[in-house]
């Protein structure tokens, strides 16, 4: 009996935490509540629905178009990505990548996997420019 339960503890455990992975990203079906009157300005100039949505303890925002979310940010200091959090400086080696700019939106720079982290968007980083905040967005689309 023990080990049925056991069983049935993990398979519940398993299951939910596997659908929390695929449940934020992008292309994805969105998948929470409509009744909400916030908006987002994404990278390529449009305005569409945002919601918050947490995921292993990490505050994120979502940009939600026709119900498939498009864009995913967020500016919570425990999301890390190639060891940089929010407020880090970048290693130098970055600046020597290209950097995205989107008028009145910021400066990006591809991090890793489709991660962007974001910048002030009146004047390029340069190495005393801190992040403020990452994102994922399809810029081919």
């Amino acid at each position: 009996m023990n080990k049925i339960i056991l069983l049935l503890l993990v398979s519940i455990m398993c299951l939910s935490s596997c659908s929390s992975k695929k449940y934020l990203t992008l292309e994805s079906k969105f998948k929470g509540t409509k009744a909400n009157n916030t908006f987002i300005f994404i990278p390529n100039g449009a305005l569409i629905n945002s919601f918050p949505i947490v995921e292993n303890n990490i505050e994120y925002t979502v940009g939600v178009l026709n119900n498939i979310i498009i864009y995913i940010g967020t500016t919570d200091k425990n999301f890390t990505i190639s060891n940089l959090k929010i407020n880090d400086l970048l290693p130098e080696s970055y600046f020597n990548r290209e950097w995205g700019y989107s008028t009145g939106w910021g400066y990006y720079i591809e991090i890793e996997s489709g991660w962007y982290a974001g910048f002030d968007f009146q004047t390029k980083p340069d190495e005393e420019s801190r992040i403020q905040w990452f994102f994922k967005f399809n810029f081919n689309k």
